[in-house]
């Protein structure tokens, strides 16, 4: 199916720690695909997660088969008035974001519901607020 470009392809009966080999194997036939045959220009995957501790094995297994994957963190949110959330969380979260504007090719990103539904900075804004040293 995956030769043919029958989308969408469906595996059911992959057990679990199997499923971020099969997502770089998945990954690395698309974008080995001609460009005309893919059905976006940047030809990114977005790997959605159930929760943050289920993206995390996922991402971490993930990277034994494909080293370039990209993790997309929840932003945390402060529960606590006056507590800032982690820098290091926002800086992860933020770069990555950059990443993606910037368009810098085919990725795999993992992610979860959640951290696809927070907000994140208007396209091209980004770009303009980086300073280079």
């Amino acid at each position: 199916a995956l030769q043919e470009a029958q989308w969408p392809v469906r595996f059911s009966l992959v057990i679990q720690p199997a499923q971020p080999f099969l997502a770089a194997v998945i990954a690395h036939a698309y974008h080995r695909r001609p460009t005309r045959d893919r059905r976006s220009a940047d030809s990114t995957i977005w790997i959605l997660c159930p929760s943050v501790h289920s993206q995390e094995l996922f991402y971490e297994s993930l990277l034994n088969w494909q080293p370039d994957a990209l993790f997309l963190p929840e932003a945390e949110l402060a529960a606590v008035e006056n507590v800032l959330p982690d820098p290091e969380i926002a800086a992860e979260r933020l770069a990555l974001l950059t990443e993606i504007e910037r368009g810098t090719g085919p990725r795999i990103i993992v992610a979860t519901r959640a951290s696809l539904d927070q907000p994140a900075p208007k396209r091209g804004t980004l770009q303009s607020a980086v300073t280079q040293l």
